[in-house]
């Protein structure tokens, strides 16, 4: 039986504020020779408007290489950061690992 991803902790990944909330906006997967997860997220303050949003992703294609990251917008749309994340990050690459034990 196969195990369930593992999503990450995305408001550690952020470096969310604890007085803040993130919210999943979206999620989806793409299968195939190319396996991809993507999410979009958007930040709260405390008052409910939308500091910041993001996009995040991780794939895994056909021969194995894993890349993964996010970027980060400002409330009007501009891009202010943005990471790409070691493999070690990837629910691919944990899952590729954890189907050759």
């Amino acid at each position: 039986m196969k195990e369930a991803s593992v999503l990450p902790n995305f408001e550690l990944l952020f470096g969310v504020p604890p007085h803040h909330s993130l919210v999943l906006m979206r999620s989806r997967a793409r299968g195939g020779l190319m396996r991809a997860e993507f999410w979009s997220h958007q930040e709260m303050d405390g008052s409910g408007a939308v500091v910041a949003s993001y996009e995040s992703y991780d794939e895994v294609d056909a021969h194995g290489r894993v890349q993964c990251g996010w970027r980060k917008y400002d409330a009007s749309g501009c891009l202010v950061d943005q990471q790409t994340l070691p493999e070690s990050w990837s629910a691919g690459a944990m899952e590729k690992a954890n189907s050759t034990e």
